[in-house]
């Protein structure tokens, strides 16, 4: 087996510490994480499409017991379960969008105007989150292309497993914002404090770092 790609490994550390900076610079409170989270959800489902591809392209993912007869074959079968899981994984990230929306209103005293607190954090986000998206989007291609593809890590990764593990990927980071929401909830003020949104993310750097050595062990 190839050792793991350490500019993958590299890249994963560089692009949490980019939204440290920007998260540090800006002084963003919480609803900054879930809104990036949700981002990083976007894009682990995109990469994980393009998995599907290459297991079905590449070898007989389902076990040599069913086969591919052909290219053809296979490109459905590609299309056939990446629709599945565009939908189903869809779904999943939607239902975290609508989280993600809602965090000011909940986090806040907004005296019931939560739309509109939803827009106005929005607003100062969206112009700045464009610089930790591009390094998320970075850090998973380059794991992808160096270790999914380069590695050869589609030989012992099968079509069945590909359709679940983005939720097994997200199940620890996901943990982890819950618990942040629930001190945010009991603690108000934390909401709004950069310092627990730095403390978050380097939790999060850490749990990013295990669920990858693990996934590429």
């Amino acid at each position: 087996m190839k050792k793991m790609s350490k500019s993958a490994s590299l890249a994963l550390i560089g692009a949490n510490f980019v939204m440290l900076f920007v998260a540090a610079y800006r002084s963003w409170g919480y609803e900054y994480i879930l809104a990036m989270l949700w981002w990083e959800t976007v894009i682990i489902g995109f990469f994980n499409l393009g998995r599907i591809l290459v297991v079905c392209l590449k070898i007989d993912g389902f076990g040599k017991h069913i086969g591919f007869a052909n290219l053809h074959t296979r490109l459905f079968t590609a299309f056939f379960l990446g629709m599945i899981f565009l939908v189903k994984f869809g779904g999943f990230a939607l239902g975290v969008g609508i989280v993600v929306l809602m965090a000011p209103a909940i986090f806040t005293d907004t005296d019931g105007d939560g739309i509109a607190a939803s827009f106005d954090a929005a607003n100062a986000v969206g112009p700045y989150i464009l610089v930790p998206l591009i390094a998320l989007f970075l850090s998973h291609g380059i794991s992808f292309i160096q270790n999914f593809v380069g590695r050869e890590e589609y030989r012992w990764s099968g079509l069945f497993k590909l359709m679940f593990w983005p939720y097994a990927r997200l199940a620890l980071l996901m943990a982890v914002v819950l618990l942040g929401f629930l001190l945010v909830k009991t603690n108000p003020g934390l909401g709004q404090a950069p310092v627990f949104t730095l403390a978050v993310i380097l939790v999060k750097l850490a749990v990013d770092w295990g669920t990858h050595r693990f996934e590429h062990r």
